[in-house]
């Protein structure tokens, strides 16, 4: 005679209420993850934006130190300051960029006088979608 011997506990894979508690518990955390990629997404493409447009003033600004005090544009009598335009990345979607250009005292206050100090600012405004918004400014100072 042989005799079987049954063992509590051997079975094998996961019950019905095992598999929908597992489920639950995973759609919630995809519930939770998938809600913060719209605002993550909005995060990556205004850096990105951001890092554009700094590097656009970047170089406007090398533009302008590599020509020197004499070939920057000239500021008309009794104003202290001229503007000229850029054109910005095309990536930035209706940016303007601007240079301004400003003579400087030795307190770098603005003046109308020559004093062979010229204070340039390249500025890049952007408006896009949800936190997809902004303005960068670099500026450096040019010496006759």
């Amino acid at each position: 005679m042989t005799q079987r011997i049954h063992r509590r506990g051997a079975r094998r894979g996961f019950t019905l209420t095992e598999a929908i508690i597992a489920m639950v518990l995973l759609s919630l955390i995809m519930v939770v993850f998938g809600a913060s990629f719209p605002y993550a997404s909005q995060t990556i493409t205004r850096s990105r934006h951001m890092d554009l447009a700094a590097n656009a003033c970047q170089q406007e600004l090398e533009v302008y130190r590599s020509v020197g005090y004499n070939s920057c544009p000239s500021i008309s009598a009794g104003s202290t300051s001229t503007k000229v335009e850029f054109t910005p990345p095309d990536a930035l979607t209706q940016a303007t960029g601007t240079v301004t250009f400003t003579r400087v005292n030795d307190s770098l206050n603005a003046t109308g006088s020559d004093t062979g100090r010229l204070k340039v600012e390249a500025s890049i405004k952007w408006s896009g979608y949800g936190l997809d918004k902004g303005n960068v400014t670099l500026t450096t100072l040019i010496v006759r």
